[in-house]
């Protein structure tokens, strides 16, 4: 059970990556809940998905545990393909890197995610074209994120 609320956790954020990094595959797209937990941590690394077990006192079988491996955490930069690499300013970095925590408290919501900075302009536009709406009142919230 404890997999598969890190995998939702991380994979409910993997939805709106879909196809951000490469254009052609899920960011985490496992054969199945071993399998992708190992390439969440093949990305965040295995000092995080350790921290985060040492801390809500999670214990894993020593299967996974071997399929896990050891493995630092990557830059965002390396999954940068030339073709995309205009689209990629510091705020979508930091955007990513907020929303793609294994720690659940660590993670942005996603009030925070719509007020991040990175949204700045399509919540401007969308201001302007639509004012007082709903979805809008959510995006312009004074709370902004870096």
């Amino acid at each position: 059970m404890v997999i598969m609320t890190i995998l939702w956790t991380c994979g409910h954020w993997a939805v709106c990556l879909r196809r951000c990094s490469s254009g052609r595959n899920l960011f985490f797209h496992g054969n199945d809940n071993y399998d992708q937990l190992v390439r969440i941590v093949k990305v965040l690394g295995t000092p995080e998905l350790i921290a985060y077990m040492k801390k809500y006192n999670i214990t894993i079988d020593e299967r996974l545990q071997t399929l896990l491996g050891v493995h630092t955490r990557k830059s965002w930069q390396r999954f940068v393909h030339t073709e995309h690499e205009y689209l990629i300013t510091d705020q979508a970095l930091h955007l990513l890197e907020s929303l793609l925590r294994i720690d659940h408290m660590e993670r942005i919501t996603a009030r925070e995610a719509l007020n991040h900075k990175y949204f700045s302009s399509i919540r401007r536009k969308m201001h302007c074209k639509s004012p007082g709406t709903v979805v809008n009142s959510v995006l312009s919230s004074p709370e902004e994120s870096p």
